[in-house]
């Protein structure tokens, strides 16, 4: 078995200069193929559209999740298995966080399928493990092409500077946007909040998502110390 599934990890040419880094379109091909071969395993669930996508279907990308579990095993009390969420590659010159998620992904399968990993296979049997591989794949196609790029490509917010446009995406979401230091007003800041909250389309499909999986337990959702009931399950 383990032959086997080693043949599902297919060979790339990875990033210009970072041979050991799958590209976007490699990381996409490897996930997809993952879940082909492993449908009771893996799902490559679509979540949404990049922001280039979003303005031309043409060009842009779709945000996907990679989900791993063994659906044939479902808790025997009714209740949801516990739940992992990982989002990577929100920086798009932070290549490690992309291929740590990938082959963290592929670790626990190869575990599973070869049978020789005891942790992999009560990770995967019990809990499930969503993995948004690349949070930013507009702006990490743009890193890949030799800039040493952040943000998202966002050209509509009035960054007259080709090479400084975009959103940190690390610096939109909607719980206390633009609140704190930390962040900037500067369309061409490398940390530019954007024209409002949650205003990207890859943090709202990242938000949605987490809500979908994580429903709010807290009592007041406008406050992160506001206590939930005594069931409440989730990341201390």
């Amino acid at each position: 078995p383990r032959q086997e599934i080693g043949q599902r990890f297919l060979e790339y040419q990875g990033i210009p200069g970072y041979s050991c880094y799958h590209t976007v379109e490699e990381t996409y091909e490897q996930a997809a193929r993952l879940a082909e071969d492993y449908p009771d395993l893996v799902e490559w669930v679509d979540v949404g559209d990049s922001w280039e996508k979003t303005n031309d279907s043409t060009k842009g990308y779709d945000i996907f999740v990679l989900k791993l579990t063994q659906s044939n095993i479902q808790p025997t009390d009714g209740e949801n298995k516990p739940k992992l969420f990982l989002s990577c590659a929100i920086h798009a010159r932070e290549y490690t966080t992309a291929e740590f998620c990938l082959r963290f992904g592929m670790h626990l399968l190869d575990g599973y399928v070869s049978g020789n990993d005891a942790d992999s296979t009560w990770i995967l049997d019990h809990h499930e493990v969503h993995l948004m591989l690349i949070t930013n794949p507009d702006g990490r196609k743009k890193a890949e092409e030799g800039t040493f790029w952040r943000k998202n490509t966002n050209n509509k917010n009035g960054c007259s500077n080709s090479q400084k446009i975009g959103v940190d995406l690390n610096r939109n979401f909607a719980y206390k946007w633009k609140c704190c230091s930390g962040s900037s007003s500067d369309a061409c800041a490398s940390t530019y909040r954007g024209s409002s909250a949650a205003s990207e389309p890859e943090i709202q499909a990242l938000q949605n998502y987490v809500a979908d999986i994580f429903p709010d337990q807290r009592q007041n959702d406008n406050n992160l110390n506001s206590p939930t009931n005594k069931h409440a399950t989730g990341i201390a």
